[in-house]
């Protein structure tokens, strides 16, 4: 894949141990071994990882169950109904919840690659029908034996890259005499496919490895030899939702397949498209390649089955690039809207044309290297003329934009042109890849569809120092009492969607969560709080976003994204960020050393303006030892730059004020109006104890102990003096006193004996309670911790206009137009009166200055004499300048131009008097 390159830098593992140690423990999952387990089977897997005590390991398909074993082993039951796939593993215990691990499900058995592999000698049997689970190892091969047949092919495919294992295939086939046969490294999604056709019977060798030597956790893969099918690609690589439609099959040892050059053959099947999409899960997702949808295409089933091929849902009629297009005269006529499946060839360009109408929107965008592919697409658009001319609409090289930052890249070197046609016409698309790859492409044509769709993702933790961005951590979430967790949630917005996305998280006790990524924004930082005295949980946390598209309501559900492993230098190795199926989220009983909270009403939103200063006072909450001084930010604020502002307060304060001021002017801020959230994040050096429990539990069976081998001691002193109380008596006859002296002797060695048990047993007691005071003992942590979101209103200038009434103006006239001027958040500086007039108005109006503190003014409004009657609507403006700001308030306003008063029409002469009616007869 494109990113293997940059992954071979080592350390990484190393980076994470020692900043793991800087903040409080939190479940984290390195590996689960097998990294698979076969459809309708049980099997016992292992985790490794860290802070895994009590831990329960959970799937995201139901089908999926572990029960807990012994030293973090489960068996695992796969139901006989779970299709083949990859799927999210997590684990959650006294410590959290971790991220997940990619698992795949196949029909195959699974069998262990045994230790002793690493010797040539002692080499495994590789047969087709099973699937072989390893782990490379720093340094060594693992060795696997083919009993080859002349002339029959066979492929040896390795998952890891496509899981999220941190090995860098290689595959390298020996013959008997150690020769070298062939080899392979990155094939399919990252991960090496070796072909190979025997020229003759024998025993071949197969070298396994990480091409860095590289191994231990983390470095898992999965192998399977097959002589059945194997798909390189299919065509269309796409289709609509719920239709059923022909593919044509690219690849080698196809049943009834026909030469297709390149060495593949070809054959076509009727298939049905299903109605409901499902991501990709033959090879990891990144996060370019959120909102994919459709369905995982295979030839056969079961352990016949060949590898499967990714077909994507369409929201056009999808068909096949035509052979013959590779010159402008001949190029391939489309219908828009349309969906074009296609290969790249070297150094040729293939063409296609459209008809264009007059005042439409046009999109045309090459989809290739965000699904994986090592392309990078030019495109290229040009309006054709009657007389022959090419006038170029636009031209594309990478068209995606990063919101991600370093950790969850959305950059990518797809191409788009988006035009709006001056005319009718006819456009040509010339579409080529400038590395020269066969890779596929889908080319989609399509007038605007504004959408969007939503990654969401844990936070970077405050508490460690992510360098700028550089350091990528892999954290999950989890919760103890009194904390917020922010959660990061992005909107790729297509096709100029720029509308408010109303967030609300789904699948936590209690109520639902509501949020907002505001109007133009491309991400928001989402805020989870504890349930503070409730009871530990964990849950899959789901986030869905709706807005407003159209006239109609549009909800999406955030596809959880996930780093693969922590990088310390994302400038230095790539982050392999994969999108997943869950989002796993605990609370947890131990107690958050610091809570930050707004105070007074948290629930009131706080009004301001542009160009004001903020102030939020805050209180804080200690149930642990703080020993530094505590540093409080705002995060979370649309428009805020490079500079988070923060104020610092003495470890013993209860709180403080928090205040910044809302320019433009410096740190690259960029502060509009409108109404958003933050939260506050308070940070410290900690003297976190963990294992408090056991060590209250250990001292107090200390002190039981003690006080049970004081009692036995008691009872051995008692016994003595009984003993002693015996010998001495002389009241008695020499029979009973040798009796009694005897039953004393007895109760004097059980008590000593109980005594000495006792003793033993509170020097065990006193031991392991040492062990655990050590183990409870203050560690010297860094800690952040989030309030409740804080709702922002910012109006856009420190005050506000009210306009008297509008009287009607007949030509040629003037009118007043009184305004009241409320002054807010303590501007008392002069400002300026104009009336914003649309052009052809017939109305004019001088700018009036107002001038400091005063609460009134006026316009002079002038209508001109030739003015024709009816409405003008226009808007008064206030401006000003404060704080280094130019802010303006405006309202408006509606005056009516009177026609013309006509002169009173003479009077009419009166009517002359009608004649009375004529006697009847």
């Amino acid at each position: 894949m494109f990113w293997k390159a940059a992954l071979r830098a080592p350390l990484a593992f190393l980076a994470f141990a020692a900043a793991a140690h800087a903040q409080l423990p939190v479940a984290r999952l390195d590996a689960v071994s097998p990294m698979g387990a076969q459809i309708g089977r049980s099997a016992e897997v292992g985790i490794a990882g860290a802070e895994l005590e009590g831990a329960t390991l959970h799937f995201s398909h139901p089908g999926i169950t572990a029960t807990p074993g012994e030293a973090n082993r489960f068996q695992l039951t796969v139901a006989a109904d779970v299709p083949p796939g990859t799927y999210d593993a997590w684990v959650t215990g006294d410590w959290g919840a971790s991220l997940p691990r990619a698992f795949q499900i196949g029909a195959f058995p699974v069998a262990t690659v045994p230790g002793e592999a690493k010797g040539a000698d002692k080499a495994v049997a590789l047969t087709p029908g099973t699937v072989w689970d390893g782990v490379a190892e720093a340094g060594a091969a693992h060795h696997f034996r083919i009993d080859a047949k002349a002339g029959q092919r066979f492929f040896v495919e390795m998952s890891a890259a496509r899981l999220g294992s941190r090995t860098d295939g290689s595959l390298v086939l020996l013959d008997p005499s150690g020769e070298e046969l062939a080899r392979s490294l990155e094939s399919a999604h990252g991960d090496p496919l070796l072909d190979h056709t025997p020229a003759a019977d024998g025993a071949l060798t197969l070298r396994v490895s990480d091409r860095l030597a590289r191994g231990g956790t983390g470095y898992g893969y999965r192998l399977r030899l097959s002589e059945g099918p194997h798909i390189d690609y299919v065509l269309p690589a796409s289709a609509p939702p719920g239709t059923r439609t022909t593919l044509q099959v690219f690849g080698r040892n196809l049943p009834d397949g026909t030469p297709a050059g390149d060495g593949l053959e070809r054959i076509e099947m009727e298939v049905d498209v299903p109605s409901e999409g499902r991501p990709r899960s033959s090879a990891l997702n990144g996060p370019a390649a959120a909102g994919l949808r459709g369905f995982e295409f295979r030839l056969g089933e079961g352990a016949a089955a060949s590898n499967a091929v990714f077909v994507a849902h369409a929201d056009a009629p999808s068909t096949i690039d035509a052979a013959d297009n590779a010159a402008p005269d001949s190029a391939q006529a489309l219908t828009v809207p349309c969906e074009v499946s296609g290969r790249f060839s070297p150094g040729s360009t293939d063409h296609f044309t459209f008809a264009a109408a007059a005042g439409t929107a046009y999109i045309v965008e090459a989809l290739s290297h965000r699904f994986g592919a090592p392309s990078d697409p030019v495109l290229t658009v040009l309006k054709l003329g009657a007389d022959g001319s090419a006038t170029p609409l636009g031209s594309s090289d990478d068209d995606g934009a990063n919101i991600g930052g370093r950790a969850y890249r959305t950059d990518h070197r797809d191409a788009a042109v988006r035009f709006t046609a001056d005319a009718d016409f006819t456009a040509r698309v010339e579409l080529r890849d400038q590395f020269g790859t066969r890779a596929g492409y889908r080319l989609q044509v399509r007038t605007a569809q504004p959408r969007f769709d939503l990654i969401a993702a844990p936070a970077p933790n405050p508490a460690v120092d992510n360098q700028g961005g550089k350091r990528v951590e892999r954290a999950g979430l989890t919760l103890r009492r009194g904390e917020v967790g922010i959660v990061q949630v992005y909107a790729l917005r297509r096709d100029g969607f720029a509308g408010e996305i109303a967030l609300k998280a789904e699948g936590l006790p209690g109520a639902p969560i509501s949020g907002k990524i505001p109007a133009g924004e491309s991400s928001c930082l989402f805020a989870i709080a504890s349930p503070g005295a409730a009871e530990p949980f964990d849950a899959a946390l789901r986030i869905f976003g709706s807005a407003e598209i159209g006239g109609a309501r549009v909800e999406k559900e955030a596809v959880p994204a996930a780093a693969g492993w922590t990088v310390g230098d994302a400038d230095q190795e790539a982050v392999q960020a994969r999108l997943g199926q869950a989002f796993p989220l605990a609370a947890i009983a131990d107690p958050a050393p610091l809570a930050i909270a707004r105070e007074g009403d948290a629930t009131a939103p706080i009004q301001t303006s542009l160009g004001a200063k903020l102030e939020i006072p805050f209180t804080l909450t200690k149930t642990g030892e703080i020993k530094d001084k505590i540093t409080v930010n705002a995060g979370g604020l649309a428009g805020t730059g490079n500079k988070a502002p923060q104020v610092q307060v003495e470890k013993d304060q209860a709180g403080g004020t928090l205040a910044f001021e809302l320019r433009n002017d410096r740190d690259n801020n960029r502060f509009r109006a409108g109404t958003f959230e933050l939260h506050l994040t308070a940070k410290s050096k900690v003297g976190y104890r963990r294992y408090v429990a056991e060590a209250e539990a250990a001292e107090k069976a200390k002190a039981d102990a003690a006080a049970a081998a004081e009692a036995r001691r008691k009872e051995r002193d008692a016994a003595k003096a009984a003993l002693d109380e015996a010998r001495e008596a002389t009241a008695e006859t020499e029979e009973a006193k040798a009796h009694r002296v005897a039953a004393a002797e007895e109760a004097l060695k059980a008590a000593a004996a109980a005594a000495t048990a006792a003793e033993e047993a509170r020097k065990a007691a006193e031991a392991a309670a040492n062990g655990a005071n050590e183990r409870a003992k203050p560690q010297d942590r860094q800690f952040a911790n989030h309030s409740p979101p804080i709702t922002i209103e910012i109006e856009p200038a420190p005050v506000r206009i009210q306009l008297g009434p509008v009287p009607a103006a007949a030509p040629g006239s003037a009118i007043e137009l009184p305004v009241e001027i409320e002054r807010r958040y303590g501007f008392a500086e002069g400002l300026t009166l104009a009336a914003a007039l649309p052009d052809g108005s017939g109305l004019t109006a001088p700018d009036v200055p107002v001038a400091k503190d005063a609460a009134t003014g006026a316009l002079a409004i002038t209508v001109a004499a030739d003015a024709a009657p009816g409405e003008r609507r226009f808007e008064v403006v206030a401006k000003m300048k404060w704080n280094g700001m130019d802010l303006e308030r405006r309202a408006a306003a509606v005056l009516q131009v009177a026609a013309e008063t006509a002169p009173d029409p003479p009077a009419a002469a009166p009517a002359p008097e009608a004649p009375a009616p004529a006697a009847a007869p």
